[in-house]
């Protein structure tokens, strides 16, 4: 549908709908970035929590395991032993919890090759105790010293700085993550300062535009009104436009007609007028003629 046949209240209510359309599309186009964005960063965000919470979880577990191991087998005391035998076997199968919990979580490639290495760190010290145990079962105190000093106490030394690491390169990646977040938030800002400004240059066009619509007819009819009132009443008047301007065209057409059958009338009033004086003035002439014949 052309613009010209739409009425001047329909345009203006078009003008009206789109501005709240436009302005809704980009309020809805922000929120729902910005929401997508946030739940976004909320999953990765926890997922990292819950990784640095476990590594640190898993290497509490191993310190104080260490410390129970260790005292347990450099103490003569057997019922220090024995009250230290079911803690430490039930702290090793949380670490086992933990370790099976974390190889099946979404890790970067250096930490699973990170996880790896725990897991080997891990074997080597459980093998290590075992030995010691064996050597304190079989009450050879030197020798459970000497797999404390040379094997066990490293390798856990080794073992809680791979975890350490572990959770260092967690908190490193947490770190990154926001970092991007923080970009994809501006980013997401300059996408909405840039609907808003899609947003005003289609206002002003649109306004542009209305005020063309408003202004021309309006110039058309004064441009007309003109001619006519000069006494041309030749001018051509477009009468093709369907809004409030095309009935108004229409009406000064109407009122062209009209001037031009009064103007018409007028004329042939004044042409028989003139006839007939010629004919009064032609019969007095005769009246006058034989008025002085009868006198001679």
């Amino acid at each position: 549908m052309k613009l010209n046949h739409l009425s001047l209240g329909a345009k203006l209510w078009c003008a009206v709908a789109s501005m709240i359309a436009l302005l809704v599309f980009t309020l809805g186009a922000a929120i729902n970035k910005s929401q997508s964005l946030t739940a976004q960063q909320e999953d990765i965000s926890g997922a990292y929590v819950v990784k640095v919470a476990d590594v640190t979880r898993w290497a509490g577990l191993v310190a104080n395991n260490a410390t129970r191991v260790v005292s347990s087998l450099r103490s003569s005391d057997a019922e220090l032993a024995e009250f230290y035998k079911e803690p430490i076997a039930a702290t090793s199968a949380e670490i086992s919890v933990l370790q099976k919990k974390l190889d099946v979580m979404d890790f970067t490639p250096e930490s699973k090759a990170l996880i790896s290495r725990i897991a080997e760190e891990r074997k080597r010290v459980l093998a290590s105790r075992a030995k010691a145990f064996e050597a304190k079962k079989a009450k050879d105190q030197d020798a459970v010293n000497k797999e404390l000093e040379a094997e066990y106490l490293p390798a856990t030394s080794k073992y809680l700085r791979s975890l350490d690491e572990l959770a260092a390169l967690q908190v490193k990646g947490f770190d990154a993550v926001k970092a991007d977040f923080a970009v994809q938030r501006d980013s997401t800002a300059n996408f909405a300062r840039g609907l808003v400004a899609c947003l005003v240059g289609l206002l002003l066009a649109g306004t542009w535009l209305l005020i063309k619509q408003i202004r021309q007819p309006l110039r058309d009819a004064i441009g007309v009104a003109e001619t006519i009132a000069s006494g041309d009443l030749s001018a051509k008047i477009d009468v093709s436009r369907g809004d409030e301007f095309g009935e108004m065209m229409r009406a000064i057409a109407h009122m062209q007609d009209q001037l031009v059958h009064l103007v018409s009338d007028v004329r042939r009033g004044t042409d028989s007028m003139a006839d007939v004086s010629e004919e009064i003035a032609s019969g007095n002439n005769d009246l006058s003629h034989r008025t002085e014949k009868q006198a001679a």
